[in-house]
């Protein structure tokens, strides 16, 4: 018969952060250091263990999350376990399930490090959970291998990329890290302004300060800043966890024409290779088969899909619930998503004119890549060319 499982709360850093890096995949959003973001944010955390009869079997960081309909109990991209176990994510459920209760939360929401398949959402749905409404991480990923050479990297790029990547510092751009609260409080700057100009609104600036301190602090982030001359045109803040680099926020400049981000994420790719890194995650793309102009991450995610890699889809965030509260915070998250949508589909009819519905892949306009759309590839170009010369000679 299997020995039961305990739950316990872990107050220790270094068997904390043992088994974290070496968990398979890991990630920072796990971290011990994570979570003293948020203790210094304000908000209450809870550090779960699952223990077994061999030691530590599992582990997951509880954040209480405030809201004005109901308060909720969230791991971030966790726990991290051994999933072909569920004994282990039932035990863990549980203690998370007692805590919520005690803390009049109206809901647990997990957003675990596993793939989108049929067989992950059943072991969900199968213990009460549902599909959250909300995307909190980003479901569909660009990842790039760091294993090969340097050499091969840029091979392996898309043709108008590694043009852009070779062509940006023949044009006085170059690139500095940065570990400076000086540059911490700048690149915030620059963050609220690209967002006030791409209309997206920002976290509060004690979140990116306070995760840049306590990250920096322990050289897991860098701030990679793109100049010419004395003028600052991009700036991007970079984490580094066990063997993955996350290009993880990123502001840019209104002012400038021309690329100027791709010399910064080649740079940021070498760093990360030199630190022993094999992944670089360059975070959330929009999936090819919705790729369109009228979509808001069309070009950020034409940017990322240049330098190469393969791409992941998450589970999406599934939710517990502990009380009807939920079902009212469900139903007010749905109408906010609704307004949302409205508001962005009347915002571009007004700034972008008639839809063009589908776009190839050789466009990009994203921050710190081209200013204006315009084709990248001069080899789709030709191949879009010859296909031109074909239909008309059958037309004619």
């Amino acid at each position: 018969m299997r020995a039961p499982l305990e739950v316990i709360e872990i107050h220790d850093e270094k068997s904390w952060e043992e088994f974290c890096l070496a968990a398979v995949p890991s990630t920072f959003l796990q971290s011990w250091h994570w979570g003293e973001v948020h203790r210094t944010l304000g908000r209450k955390i809870w550090r779960l263990g699952v223990v077994g009869p061999d030691g530590l079997v599992a582990i997951g960081l509880l954040v209480k999350q405030p809201s004005r309909v109901g308060d909720h109990l969230y791991c971030p991209r966790g726990p991290l376990c051994e999933w072909s176990d569920p004994a282990v994510l039932e035990a863990f459920v549980a203690r998370a399930r007692q805590i919520a209760s005690a803390e009049r939360c109206a809901f647990v929401r997990l957003d675990p490090l596993l793939s989108d398949s049929y067989h992950n959402r059943a072991l969900f749905a199968g213990r009460g959970f549902v599909r959250g409404l909300v995307v909190v991480q980003a479901e569909h990923v660009c990842l790039l291998p760091l294993d090969p050479s340097e050499s091969e990297l840029l091979a392996r790029m898309r043709q108008g990329t590694r043009y852009l990547v070779r062509q940006e510092p023949a044009r006085g751009i170059r690139v500095s890290v940065s570990s400076a609260d000086a540059d911490a409080r700048a690149f915030v700057d620059l963050l609220y302004e690209t967002g006030h100009r791409r209309r997206f609104v920002p976290l509060p600036r004690r979140h990116y300060l306070t995760v840049f301190d306590i990250l920096s602090r322990k050289g897991l982030a860098e701030i990679f800043v793109s100049r010419r001359d004395e003028d600052v045109l991009a700036m991007a803040l970079i984490v580094y966890y066990a063997d993955t680099a996350y290009y993880l926020y990123a502001a840019s400049q209104a002012r400038q024409q021309g690329s100027f981000g791709y010399l910064l994420q080649w740079e940021a790719i070498k760093r990360a290779k030199r630190r022993g890194c094999r992944l670089y995650n360059f975070g959330g793309i929009v999936k090819q088969c919705h790729l369109s102009r009228r979509h808001p991450w069309y070009g950020f995610s034409l940017f990322k899909r240049g330098f190469g890699g393969f791409e992941l889809s998450y589970l999406r965030t599934q939710d517990l619930p502990i009380s009807w509260n939920y079902w009212v915070y469900r139903y007010f998250e749905h109408a906010r998503v609704l307004v949302r949508r409205v508001r962005r589909r009347v915002s571009r009819s007004f700034h972008r004119g008639p839809a063009d519905h589908r776009v190839r892949p050789d466009r990009a306009s994203a921050i710190g890549g081209p200013s204006r759309t315009r084709t990248l590839d001069p080899l789709i170009k030709s191949q879009t060319a010859s296909a031109r010369s074909r239909r008309g000679s059958r037309a004619r």
